[in-house]
């Protein structure tokens, strides 16, 4: 999020002066730790007021094409900002920054940006149409035909930008495997931040979820498996928490991707 205006600097300036001129008896530990106590309060006063200051932005592909082809991405967006464009199709969509620095490259080193889509796709699908989660996400047919296939809708300064990133996923006998993604759907865990009903480890919560937001008002797959039954995978309801559903009936997809 940025701030528009010098109000962010005004705030940092009043906490950074109030702890310079702070009386504090350096010769006691009580004294200390009063002082450092202050000090943090007031700190945090600051945080909260740019906090309400820091405003989303939403960019326009074509307002913006130019300066993504030339790197500048990470420095345009930050946590809740948004991209707005058409897919080939026509369909207009909206993405959501939902994490910095959160995704793994082939490399080690951190992909800068994770994106997903703010409102689902047009159209449903299955996660696999056996109707069993035994294939796991490696294998499942959401994950090798139908994001390919939504892959090739994005437009080509999109696709140019987009780099495969490392995804831990059930192999769908409850045991964790690494795949290597350009398009992904989130796992339990990276939404909600906890592992209902899914395997331990596929991944980090996100920034974004964790500050409190939810997809709400569409039901949408994960890409995590169910843990308890053969027969079902994890999605998200209207309400935006998890839920269960047989691996082939057809719902919406929210896909993710990631930008350096």
């Amino acid at each position: 999020m940025k701030i528009e205006n010098d109000e962010g600097k005004k705030i940092l300036d009043k906490a950074l002066n109030y702890a310079k001129n702070v009386t504090v008896d350096y010769t006691t530990k009580e004294g200390c730790n009063e002082y450092i106590s202050n000090v943090i309060d007031k700190f945090k006063e600051a945080k909260k007021s740019i906090d309400e200051l820091a405003e989303n932005i939403t960019y326009h592909l074509e307002d913006v094409e130019e300066a993504l082809q030339n790197g500048m991405a990470h420095k345009m967006f930050f946590v809740g900002d948004e991209l707005e464009f058409e897919l080939l199709s026509g369909e207009p969509v909206t993405i959501v920054c939902i994490g910095k620095n959160h995704d793994i490259l082939k490399n080690g080193e951190k992909a800068t940006l994770t994106f997903a889509f703010k409102k689902c796709l047009d159209g449903e699908f299955e996660i696999d149409p056996s109707g069993s989660n035994e294939c796991g996400w490696k294998n499942c047919r959401m994950r090798t035909v139908y994001l390919p296939r939504i892959f090739k809708l994005l437009p080509k300064v999109i696709q140019d930008l987009i780099v495969p990133v490392e995804k831990f996923a059930n192999n769908g006998k409850d045991k964790k495997e690494t795949v290597l993604d350009k398009l992904f759907l989130l796992s339990v865990r990276e939404y909600t931040g906890t592992d209902e009903d899914s395997l331990k480890g596929e991944g980090e919560q996100y920034e974004y979820f964790a500050k409190g937001n939810k997809f709400l008002n569409e039901y949408w797959w994960t890409r995590s498996p169910n843990t308890n039954s053969i027969h079902s995978w994890n999605n998200v309801n209207n309400y935006g928490y998890i839920n269960i559903n047989t691996v082939n009936n057809t719902y919406n997809v929210r896909p993710c991707f990631c930008i350096c």
